[in-house]
């Protein structure tokens, strides 16, 4: 049986889980995400202003190079899911909020985190699996969302 589909017609769905989803690379990701879907642009100390996108992300990007064959990957596989439509969902052992962690990675720009930290905070985290083998010492006090 042969099925025809063109990227047109698709309804593509996708979902990201992260295990350590409160961690610095969980809530950058996340907050990446929300800001691209947003197209929130923020103040930064170096730059000024800036815009989300999805610049470094290669499936999300439009192809570039020569004729087309380059990097980028958007739009030349049929079907291929939309980060910005992704459900972002995840593990951690620790129960503090998304927005909190992200607030407290300093990480990102103040202003960016100022528009993401609401949305974030309502985001679930799913009890972690505890393990003190696989965890640092420096996160076995915090450790109470297992």
């Amino acid at each position: 049986m042969s099925t025809t589909t063109t990227s047109a017609t698709m309804q593509v769905s996708a979902g990201i889980l992260i295990v350590g989803l409160g961690g610095n690379n969980g809530v950058t990701l996340l907050a990446g995400q929300i800001a691209n879907r947003l197209n929130l642009s923020w103040e930064t100390s170096t730059c000024g202003r800036i815009s989300a996108n999805w610049y470094g992300c290669l499936t999300q990007i439009p192809p570039r190079g020569i004729h087309g064959r380059g990097v980028g990957f958007q739009g030349r596989i049929p079907g291929l899911a939309s980060a910005n439509e992704a459900v972002v969902g995840g593990w951690d052992i620790r129960p503090t909020p998304l927005g909190q962690a992200l607030y407290d990675c300093r990480v990102l720009e103040p202003d960016l985190v100022r528009q993401v930290r609401e949305e974030m905070d309502k985001v679930e985290i799913m009890e972690g699996v505890w393990d003190p083998s696989f965890i640092g010492e420096s996160q076995h006090d915090t450790a109470t969302h297992v």
